[in-house]
């Protein structure tokens, strides 16, 4: 009974390979197919990513910058040294005398905004520059002198000079009263009278001096004293700016990124101011 039990089972596994059986056939000899030897294949394992892909088209054309300049001098001068090029710029300036013409900004050296490409001589303008200083001290002095008039000091000095002229204009008046007195009594000589006379004409001027000093000191500088001292100011600061611009454009600089083309100049060469193009 065991064994019956296990026929039925093993009917379906070979039903379901194709080969099928039956009761009556259970005597027929069974052949097994032989099996194919399996087939080894290399696989190669790698990472998955994200890139790129690009494509080369060889073409033939003509590269052209998106904009040139040609940069010129805004100042007279003489040229004193030529820029250093970047390998050098971090350790050497440009009035460096160990500066080779191989490490100077020549045709072909990359350059970005600001670099200095030309220095000229700033000798001159050095001066012009320090000559327009003094000049606008000079004038903040005498504009600083003017509004000085206004101190309390100044009024009381001016106050005792006019009392000092006062002082000698009355005693003028009265040795003039005391002469005319003496020649009436024959004691004293018209030259005499005369030259006193004189002498209170003199105290007189210089009383009229010492008020109108006194009067300005208190009333202070006119508005059109201050005008004028405060113009002197204005120009002179104009002067002072004038001169430090020179000064600046002595030092010629890249005006944004880029390449030289063209060296026109060399130390020594002189130039002449020119507007930018």
């Amino acid at each position: 009974m065991r064994f019956g039990k296990w026929i039925p089972s093993a009917c379906v596994v070979l039903f379901a390979a194709g080969l099928g059986c039956s009761p009556s056939a259970s005597n027929v000899p069974f052949t097994e197919a032989p099996k194919a030897a399996p087939t080894r294949v290399s696989v190669e394992l790698a990472p998955v990513s994200r890139s790129d892909i690009s494509a080369t088209i060889a073409v033939v054309g003509s590269l052209v910058a998106q904009r040139e300049s040609i940069i010129v001098s805004e100042v007279d001068g003489v040229v004193a040294a030529i820029g250093a090029s970047k390998q050098q710029s971090a350790t050497s300036t440009i009035s460096d005398p160990r500066l080779t013409e191989a490490s100077r900004i020549n045709i072909g050296v990359q350059v970005s905004k600001g670099d200095v490409l030309v220095m000229l001589d700033p000798t001159e303008y050095q001066l012009k520059l320090q000559s327009a200083q003094a000049r606008l001290t000079t004038a903040e002095k005498e504009l600083a002198n003017l509004y000085a008039w206004r101190r309390d000091e100044e009024v009381r000095r001016s106050q005792a000079a006019r009392e000092e002229a006062a002082a000698q204009v009355e005693l003028a008046e009265a040795e003039l009263k005391r002469a005319h007195e003496l020649i009436e009594q024959g004691a004293m000589v018209q030259a005499t009278v005369d030259q006193r006379q004189t002498t209170l004409k003199t105290a007189k001027a210089a009383l009229a001096r010492a008020e109108a000093e006194l009067a300005l000191a208190q009333a202070g500088p006119t508005e059109e004293e201050i005008a004028v001292g405060m113009a002197a100011i204005e120009q002179a600061r104009v002067e002072v700016a004038r001169a430090e611009w020179e000064l600046s454009r002595t030092q010629i600089r890249a005006p944004y990124d880029g390449v030289v083309t063209e060296r026109f100049v060399d130390e020594g060469d002189s130039v002449t101011a020119m507007p930018r193009v």
